[in-house]
C-alpha cells in the first residue's frame, strides 16, 4: 500500500495516517476492517476502504432506522417535530412564495411530509427503494404531492432540467462515497444564491470524543466517534464541512453545532434521546439504554452551550 492518501474532501495529498480501526459484523459481503484516516489539512475522519455500491445497495435495502410501518407514529410523532426547520429554512427565502424544496437522501420522510402537508413544492431523492415505497405509499393515503426519485436508478437524470431554491441533506452526507462530487451535482441543480442546509454529526462532539477513549470498555468497537461502515463513512468537524461546500462552489453562510434534541436543528432526536421527565413517567425508558439516552441528552446541552461542542453540526450555505 502506498504511504501516499489524497483525502476525499480538500484533495490535499499527505501520507495515509491511521489513527483507528473499525470492527464490522455484518452478513454483508464486504471488508470486516475499516482502517480510520484523519487529514492534517481539513482534519475529517475517513473511513478506508469505501464500501462499494453493491455493500451498500445490499447494506440499505432493508434499512431499519427509516423503517416507518408504524404510520400513526410517524405521522404524530416525527413529522410535527420539524416545524421549526422548515419555518427557520423558508425565513431564508423571504420574497419567494413558491420555494422549491429537494430533499437529498429524504430517509423516513417526515421533513419531506411536512413541507408537502403545508402546500410547498417538494422534490425527494434517496438511495433506498425501501424508502421511497414508503413515502410513495404514504403520499397516496394522504393525498400527498411529493416527486421521488431513485439515485441508484436514473434519479439525477430525471431532475437535471430542473432548478431548486432550497436543497436540504438531513443526516446523509456522511454515508456517501463521495461528498464533494455529490454537492457539485446538487449545486448544478441550482441558480446563484440558491440555499443549501445540511445537518451531520459532529465528530469534534464532546459525547463522541468521549466515547472513543471508553469504546473498548464498552464493546463499541464498531463505531470511530461518528463513523460507523458501511454507515457512516466521513466524520466531519466545522472547519472540514465548511471546505467541502466550498470546493462544490457554495459561500457558508451559518455553520455551528447543536446539541441532541434541539429544537431547530435536528428535532427528530427528541424522539430517541427522552428528557429528564420522559425518562420518570415511563418507566418503558428506565432501561440501560434509555438511561443512557437520557444522559447523553442531560450532558450534550452544556457541552453546545458552554463548550460549543455538542453532537450535530449544520451549515447553511448559498450557490457562489
Amino acid at each position: 500500500m502506498s504511504n501516499l492518501w489524497t483525502c476525499p474532501i480538500c484533495d490535499k495529498k499527505q501520507e495515509y495516517n491511521i489513527i483507528a480501526d473499525i470492527v464490522w459484523e455484518t452478513e454483508i459481503p464486504g471488508p470486516d476492517k475499516y482502517n480510520v484516516i484523519k487529514c492534517e489539512n481539513c482534519s475529517i475522519d475517513v473511513s478506508d476502504p469505501i464500501p462499494s455500491d453493491d455493500v451498500l445497495n445490499q447494506y440499505y435495502s432493508n434499512y431499519g432506522p427509516t423503517q416507518t410501518d408504524n404510520l400513526k407514529y410517524r405521522a404524530e410523532k416525527l413529522i410535527d417535530l420539524n416545524d421549526p426547520i422548515v419555518d427557520y429554512l423558508v425565513s431564508h427565502h423571504k420574497g419567494n412564495s413558491d420555494i422549491k424544496f429537494l430533499d437529498y437522501g429524504f430517509g423516513a420522510g417526515a421533513f419531506a411530509i411536512n413541507l408537502a402537508s403545508k402546500g410547498h413544492d417538494i422534490t425527494g431523492i434517496d438511495y433506498s427503494a425501501q424508502n421511497i415505497d414508503q413515502l410513495n405509499n404514504y403520499c397516496r393515503e394522504n393525498n400527498l404531492n411529493i416527486e421521488t426519485h431513485n439515485i441508484s436508478e436514473k434519479g439525477w437524470e430525471e431532475i437535471n432540467d430542473k432548478k431548486f431554491n432550497c436543497v436540504t441533506l438531513f443526516q446523509v452526507i456522511e454515508h456517501l462515497q463521495d461528498p464533494v462530487e455529490t454537492l457539485k451535482k446538487l449545486n448544478a441543480l441550482q441558480n446563484t444564491g440558491g440555499s443549501i442546509y445540511i445537518e451531520c454529526p459532529n465528530q469534534d462532539g464532546l459525547f463522541f470524543r468521549l466515547k472513543n477513549k471508553i469504546r473498548s470498555f464498552i464493546d463499541r468497537k464498531y463505531m470511530w466517534g461518528s463513523l460507523s461502515p458501511p454507515q457512516h463513512l466521513f466524520g466531519f468537524n466545522k472547519r472540514s464541512l465548511g471546505m467541502a461546500l466550498n470546493a462544490a462552489g457554495y459561500k457558508v453562510i451559518e455553520i455551528g453545532d447543536y446539541r441532541v434534541a434541539d429544537k431547530t436543528h435536528a428535532p427528530e432526536t427528541a424522539y430517541w434521546y427522552p428528557s429528564i421527565w420522559e425518562w420518570l413517567t415511563d418507566k418503558k425508558k428506565r432501561t440501560f439504554y434509555g438511561t443512557s439516552k437520557m444522559l447523553i441528552r442531560l450532558a450534550d446541552y452544556p457541552s453546545s452551550k458552554i463548550l460549543k461542542s455538542g453532537g450535530g453540526l449544520f451549515a447553511l450555505a448559498i450557490k457562489k
